[in-house]
């Protein structure tokens, strides 16, 4: 079982370096691609006519338990370490994104805009500490122990991943010399990639543990296994991005935004505020997936072999059904997945002349612990930022709902940024979560004020 979520989170991090998001960055006065992508009303908004994206990614590892020391102490795998760790339901994220070439075109009423991203999240949900130990470990620290375990949650282990192509469009509705409300959209055909989903629902049991066997009985529980077959057929390391992503078929999203500004006289922006709600829709998984859903039920004087659980999903599946204690409730070959919808809002107010703050949030829609949902992030950050020029230091205070408060840093030149949301907090309050993020665009044509 330990190497079957070493592979989930294999295939995360091979295809990819790094989903969070570019809040950090897009409070900015300099609107660029990524300020579009968190919301299309933006796009009206760029800082030149024409901006070419060349190049932005992120990466983000948070949880609930292990601190920024222990992700850089661990000897083993992060997830095992907070099982070891924990007293409380563990709850991690690996998430990451890259954008890639985009493009965006201010026509001054209207814009229109095309965008490239790929995508990729990991996630613990719920994961009882003292059952995942032991489904990874296979050991107690006695010859003879037992564990008695009742979770009302949905316990889930996954990955997903996929590739977003965008096209989005904005449109001033009101505009006069000290105000400018505008409306977009991003019409987003999603590429699915390959979906993964371990799930424990209402668990009771124990586990008892005589020498080397490690048993489950007096269990009950309903277990779904999704996966697709390219996994098993490509092997851990051979993983084939390409194929992946192009055989499955296209599922369409959405984006819509609004966005107001106030400007002083000389066209500098004052104020900006933003309301957006991103992906809507679903991804649909269908060729070589497979879902099934077991009943589990062992009598207090039965039990069911956890040591000699196998690697493979198809050995487990045949355990379960050997065993005559699973049942096969259910059994579908096209997966249909919630994509993560928020409602965000952001608004960046110029304080003085050098001097900005801003602040966004997103609430999630839908319930992580679902089966069918791609899992939410919900946080909350307040930023400011110094501006000199070309030159801009922002600085984020974020409280995320795994990992809590952290504090970041990150610096902008022209089209160039690099920063994390976590690096202040995580060398001197030692956090629980360790990102960056960074990107490179260019901008041609006339700014949209010269005096800034």
């Amino acid at each position: 079982m330990k190497q079957v979520l070493a592979l989930l989170f294999t295939v995360l991090t091979l295809p990819s370096l790094a989903q969070q998001n570019y809040y950090g960055i897009q409070g900015s006065q300099r609107k660029g691609i990524q300020a579009a992508i968190m919301n299309p009303a933006d796009l009206n908004n760029l800082y030149r006519p024409v901006e070419l994206h060349f190049f932005s990614s992120q990466f983000a590892l948070s949880n609930n338990t292990l601190s920024f020391r222990d992700f850089t102490n661990s000897e083993d795998a992060y997830f095992l370490e907070g099982f070891r760790n924990s007293e409380r339901p563990f709850n991690g994220r690996t998430v990451g994104s890259i954008l890639g070439p985009s493009l965006g075109l201010n026509f001054g009423k209207f814009a229109l805009g095309f965008s490239t991203e790929f995508k990729a999240a990991a996630h613990f949900i719920n994961v009882d500490p003292g059952l995942g130990r032991y489904l990874l470990e296979n050991s107690f620290e006695s010859s003879f122990s037992s564990l008695s375990l009742n979770s009302s949650n949905n316990q889930r282990v996954n990955q997903v991943n996929w590739m977003e192509l965008g096209l989005m469009a904005a449109y001033t509705l009101f505009e006069n010399e000290r105000q400018k409300l505008s409306a977009g959209t991003n019409i987003k055909f999603l590429l699915p990639g390959n979906y993964t989903n371990i799930s424990i629902d209402q668990f009771i049991g124990s586990i008892v543990q005589e020498s080397s066997v490690i048993s489950l009985t007096g269990a009950r529980s309903d277990i779904e296994l999704s996966y697709n077959e390219s996994i098993l057929d490509e092997g851990l390391f051979n993983f084939n991005l390409n194929n992946s992503i192009f055989s499955n078929p296209v599922s369409v999203g959405f984006d819509l935004g609004l966005s107001y500004q106030i400007k002083n006289q000389m066209q500098r922006t004052l104020f900006n505020s933003g309301l957006t709600v991103r992906n809507l829709g679903n991804l649909n998984f269908g060729n070589g997936q497979i879902t099934r859903t077991y009943g589990m039920n062992i009598p207090e004087n039965t039990s069911f072999r956890l040591d000699e659980l196998p690697a493979d999903f198809q050995q487990i599946e045949t355990l379960f059904i050997e065993s005559a204690l699973f049942t096969n409730t259910s059994e579908k070959s096209v997966n249909r997945l919630s994509l993560p919808t928020v409602i965000a809002f952001n608004a960046d107010m110029a304080l003085i002349k050098n001097l900005q703050l801003s602040f966004y949030g997103q609430k999630a829609f839908g319930n992580s612990e679902n089966n069918s949902q791609v899992p939410v992030q919900e946080f909350y950050a307040i930023i400011p930022r110094l501006v000199l020029g070309n030159f801009e230091i922002y600085s984020p205070w974020t409280l995320f709902d795994f990992s809590g408060f952290n504090g970041g840093i990150g610096l902008r030149y022209g089209g160039f940024f690099v920063g994390s949301y976590s690096a202040l907090t995580s060398f001197t309050l030692d956090t629980k979560q360790a990102d960056f993020h960074l990107g490179f665009s260019w901008g041609f044509g006339k700014k949209e004020r010269d005096s800034n």
